[in-house]
């Protein structure tokens, strides 16, 4: 969603294991999606240790269908990077 992919200031090994210790991306290495981003609070919530916890597949499109459909009514979308059409 940043252009950037998790963990990219970390060497691959660093990344395994910032994975392997239920580390997760953080939100002010990708300042571009804002903490309070509805996007950035659901991956979040695709990473929860508890696969239980975690959304459906079907509730992550209806989001992020919802999401791309709020930022174009308010031309947010062209803004935000990772987003283009």
């Amino acid at each position: 969603m940043s252009g950037k992919p998790p963990f990219y200031k970390k060497r691959p090994e660093g990344a395994v294991i910032a994975i392997n210790n239920d580390q997760t991306p953080m939100p002010n290495d990708h300042p571009e999606l804002p903490e309070e981003d509805p996007l950035w609070i659901l991956l979040k919530s695709c990473w929860d240790s508890e696969p239980s916890q975690r959304p459906s597949v079907d509730y992550i499109i209806a989001e992020i269908n919802a999401e791309v459909e709020r930022r174009s009514a308010s031309s947010e979308f062209a803004e935000a990077p990772g987003l283009e059409a």
